[in-house]
């Protein structure tokens, strides 16, 4: 009886999301992102999340505010850490239901058929206090003219070739997507300059070619984090 009424209130989530499809191209189209909330998931499946994130499997993420001192740090010392969330974890099945009910809501338009789910879903979490990551995008999606196109040239390291140095942004269809997807009422996101709060079963979608950061925290937090490539845009 519990996994039916589960299962029926992540059906009620996923259509009530499928109905806001259209906003959310208009937002990435415009915005380069866009929040929405899905569902929430268990205090269960919370629980065995932080389980994991005690194990030794952790990697940590290089590109904190200390990365711009260009002094390589011990893995231990990163703050920001990253576990890929494989099949062979006990207890995350209903993660599982929730996350592909989530990507089968969004529809074709967003997660269309070219765009190649890349590697699996990451559960992020750190160590606290934790800075700032310095201002990125993801995927090499350079625009000729901007800021980064210009830094880059200066430094030596331009590009050739039709997957850099674009005159206009690539359409939705072509272009790479990062989801950040909350499971507890801590996550914290910055698009520019701006920064967001996630609650739990909130997430967002982002361009690849999208300036954002990852938020700093003075207290333990865990998200989900995920990549779907696109075969138009290189792969750092």
């Amino acid at each position: 009886h519990q996994i039916s009424q589960e299962s029926l209130e992540i059906a009620c989530s996923q259509e009530d999301l499928a109905g806001k499809r259209k906003e959310m191209e208009e937002d990435i189209a415009t915005k380069g992102y866009t929040i929405q909330h899905f569902h929430k998931v268990s205090a269960e499946t919370v629980q065995c999340l932080k389980q994991v994130s005690q194990t030794e499997l952790s990697e940590g993420i290089d590109n904190e505010g200390e990365a711009l001192k260009e002094v390589p740090k011990v893995d231990a010392d990163q703050c920001r850490r990253a576990i890929p969330l494989t099949p062979d974890i006990p207890n995350l099945v209903g993660l599982f239901q929730v996350l592909a009910a989530f990507v089968a809501a969004c529809g074709p338009s967003i997660f269309n058929p070219w765009r190649v789910f890349s590697g699996n879903w990451n559960l992020l979490f750190n160590k606290p206090p934790c800075q700032q990551q310095i201002y990125h995008k993801d995927y090499d999606a350079v625009i000729k003219g901007s800021s980064e196109d210009i830094a880059r040239r200066a430094r030596g390291r331009g590009r050739r070739g039709a997957k850099a140095n674009r005159d206009v942004p690539l359409p939705l269809a072509e272009m790479p997507l990062s989801v950040l997807f909350s499971v507890e009422d801590n996550t914290y996101w910055y698009a520019g300059a701006q920064k967001f709060y996630l609650p739990a079963g909130w997430f967002v979608i982002f361009r690849g070619d999208l300036e954002h950061s990852g938020a700093e925290y003075a207290e333990f937090s865990l998200r989900l984090h995920a990549y779907f490539d696109h075969p138009c845009i290189s792969t750092p």
